[in-house]
């Protein structure tokens, strides 16, 4: 089906019993299959993505208690 022929037919799908129902259903299927945008395969796959956040992350996390500890120790 062309977007054309969906546009044309889209009120037929809405007044449908649970048509919008069925609608977000198909929309949310297609964009979790990545069909709803073009990809780009420069992009890194998102598990590297994730653990690269977690990565960075975890540094925040130690620079800040690194930084707790030095203050207790200059304080006393």
């Amino acid at each position: 089906m062309t977007n054309e022929e969906f546009l044309q037919q889209f009120g037929h799908f809405i007044d449908a019993p649970n048509g919008i129902i069925k609608l977000r259903e198909i929309v949310y299927t297609l964009a979790m299959q990545g069909i709803l945008i073009s990809h780009n395969h420069g992009n890194e796959e998102a598990t590297l993505y994730l653990e690269r956040i977690q990565v960075a992350k975890d540094k925040v996390i130690r620079d800040k208690k690194s930084k707790k500890a030095k203050r207790r120790c200059l304080s006393t």
